[in-house]
């Protein structure tokens, strides 16, 4: 069920969250490009906050502000995306606290 223009190394699962949640290609290449990668739980999570975004403005002229809190879950090995969601809830830095 791979459609023209997104990656290849998306899960099912997440190529249809993408569809979802109306994440497009490009959205999923400025967040591999600039998200900061941390591991935890037995995964690789890839998150695009406001130092993200910040650092993305500075190459990408337009609007990303609909990136912040857009997470990619990368098996252990990080050659496969799991799943993709948003997470902009208060909960949202206590990951990253627990992996540092």
């Amino acid at each position: 069920m791979q459609l023209s223009g997104y990656p290849s190394y998306l899960s099912h699962h997440a190529l249809t969250r993408c569809h979802q949640r109306g994440i497009s290609p490009s959205d999923l290449m400025i967040v591999e490009r600039f998200g900061r990668l941390v591991h935890n739980r037995g995964a690789c999570f890839q998150h695009f906050g406001r130092r993200e975004l910040k650092r993305a403005q500075d190459f990408i002229k337009r609007d990303l502000s609909k990136l912040l809190g857009l997470q990619l879950v990368w098996n252990s090995e990080e050659t496969k995306v799991m799943t993709v969601y948003r997470n902009t809830g208060k909960g949202s830095s206590a990951l990253w606290r627990a992996a540092q």
